[in-house]
């Protein structure tokens, strides 16, 4: 093990929950810079450890945390998937910038990097609207593009919270985003199979309560107000066209279309005016490139990215 982990917690913004974070320093020496991990949806920050593992060998400090509804900031097993009454979409764009601020104030002037995946790469997306001017660059793994079903999708979960309440169960929504998900994977062996192509992994995720849950209706609303604000016309002018970007996929994952969404986003910040952003799509992979089966190139392409970076904001920071 190359990192010291230690486990915190902070009030959420919805003023009712305890936030559960996380810090890994490396074990032979000081850090070069943070790297701030923001995960997606039904699973949980200690899910990254293999690949923090990984960054902390290679000279990097992380945090992160387990937003609302999800691994240890969930209280109890009713709250999985549940983040607040109303707008909890902020909650957690606010509880990512509380652990930003955490790690600003631990590590001082280092270079700090935030990366997010899935669920989480639309809160990192929406939170760099306000703040990129805070992180020295961003990597966006496994997101979504434009979905023009966007809106209709936000009326059936109000319509789902009107009949059953904010903490229902959606199983009707979990099927329409989810029910297709393994159209394209030949030998179909769980549910979850467009997750990776790694088995082992699919079935630890099968058999983790804090990962095989369903979204509560309020819970997807706040998913999909995160993809269409993300996703927004208005979201390209509010970010530093200077923000250095890391935008990667699997071409076999259905959430960013199989390439094309994320291709998509990758143009869209092209034509916005965005100068320092670069696309990496990885054939084959499916949606957790971090647990695929050729993770090891995966980790080495986001180090030599990472590296590049750093040794730049050192120059400047001694020049």
């Amino acid at each position: 093990m190359n990192y010291i982990k230690s486990q915190h917690s902070f009030t959420s913004s919805n003023k009712v929950d305890k936030i559960s974070y996380y810090i890994y320093t490396p074990v032979n020496g000081k850090a070069k810079a943070l790297v701030q991990i923001v995960h997606g949806m039904c699973e949980y920050a200690e899910r990254y450890e293999h690949f923090i593992d990984f960054l902390c060998k290679n000279g990097y400090a992380v945090i992160s945390h387990d937003h609302l509804g999800h691994g240890n900031s969930a209280a109890e097993h009713p709250d999985l998937g549940y983040f607040a009454p109303d707008k909890g979409w902020i909650c957690l764009i606010k509880d990512v910038r509380h652990v930003m601020l955490i790690g600003r104030q631990m590590f001082g002037r280092i270079p700090r990097f935030i990366m997010g995946h899935s669920m989480g790469s639309l809160v990192t997306r929406c939170l760099l609207a306000k703040y990129s001017s805070d992180t020295d660059g961003a990597v966006i793994m496994g997101t979504a593009g434009r979905n023009p079903a966007i809106d209709m999708a936000i009326m059936i979960a109000d319509a789902e919270i009107m009949r059953h309440g904010v903490k229902s169960r959606s199983y009707t929504l979990n099927n329409l985003l989810f029910g297709m998900s393994n159209a394209r994977v030949e030998e179909k062996r769980t549910e979850f199979d467009w997750l990776t192509r790694d088995e082992q992994v699919v079935a630890r995720y099968c058999g983790d309560r804090r990962c095989n849950f369903v979204f509560t209706a309020s819970g997807f609303r706040d998913l999909f107000m995160l993809a269409g604000y993300a996703n927004s016309n208005s979201w390209f002018g509010k970010v530093r066209k200077d923000l250095p970007m890391l935008v990667t996929s699997g071409t076999a994952d259905p959430v960013g279309s199989y390439g094309k969404g994320v291709t998509e986003f990758f143009k869209r910040l092209d034509a916005k005016g965005f100068s320092d952003v670069t696309l990496k799509l990885w054939d084959g992979a499916r949606h957790e490139i971090l647990n695929e089966t050729n993770r090891l190139e995966v980790y080495d392409d986001i180090l030599l990215w990472l590296d590049g970076l750093t040794e730049k904001c050192s120059r400047k920071d001694n020049g």
